[in-house]
């Protein structure tokens, strides 16, 4: 990860608290969780909850280490990170929200 964010202290600049979202449908359900479409702070955004059976202390900062890294990842062909939710049971990931639905539904269904 220090080829990636360089020789810069870890800061979960990325920690967003979980009573600040509001999730208003879910939109798609994987192995590990549930999307939902959802707002915060005023802004449409996609918020990926991991299910509480698989959240495990250690697998805590493995989460907090991925988030770090897609918080430093910015392309105009990648979804926007915005920020996670980090403080167990409520580990969510908070991305920009593509309304076409997911990658695979708009190649497969062209």
């Amino acid at each position: 990860m220090n080829a990636i964010m360089g020789n810069r202290a870890f800061k979960p600049n990325f920690e967003i608290k979980y009573e600040e979202l509001i999730k208003d449908r879910k939109i798609s359900e994987g192995g590990y969780g549930l999307v939902f479409k959802g707002r915060w702070k005023a802004t449409t955004v996609a918020i990926k909850e991991i299910k509480k059976e698989i959240v495990e202390q250690d697998k805590l900062e493995e989460f907090k280490n991925e988030c770090a890294v897609m918080e430093v990842i910015r392309h105009p062909n990648i979804v926007m990170f915005l920020g996670a939710t980090t403080v167990p049971p409520h580990l969510c990931i908070i991305l920009e929200y593509c309304g076409r639905g997911s990658l695979w539904s708009c190649l497969h269904d062209m």
